[in-house]
């Protein structure tokens, strides 16, 4: 909404790693992370958040879901599977876009 990535520096790139059956969101470590963030550079509303989370090749159907946003209690998660095309659907995790977290997946 802003040309702040232009004027200041300002913009965010994470890092998305699976292990098991558990996704970590974290902040890109350097050279690929901004260093504007630390410095306060990038503040954004706690409107924005992690709309979606689509996962491609899930194997079956899970039985919960859960997220755990960086200081704040784990929540389960409302999700969708297609047996059909092994598609996993996660809609609103509501995650704070510049927060760590961790999904898992059971």
């Amino acid at each position: 909404h802003t040309f702040d990535h232009k004027t200041k520096g300002a913009f965010s790139r994470r890092r998305f790693e699976w292990s098991g059956d558990t996704l970590t969101s974290k902040e890109a470590p350097a050279p690929y992370g901004n260093p504007n963030i630390a410095a306060g550079a990038l503040t954004l509303a706690e409107s924005v958040t992690v709309e979606r989370i689509l996962v491609w090749g899930w194997a079956s159907k899970p039985t919960k879901v859960t997220i755990t946003e960086s200081g704040k209690e784990p929540r389960e998660l409302a999700f969708a599977y297609s047996e059909e095309t092994g598609v996993l659907g996660l809609r609103k995790p509501d995650a704070h876009i510049l927060s760590d977290f961790t999904l898992t997946v059971v």
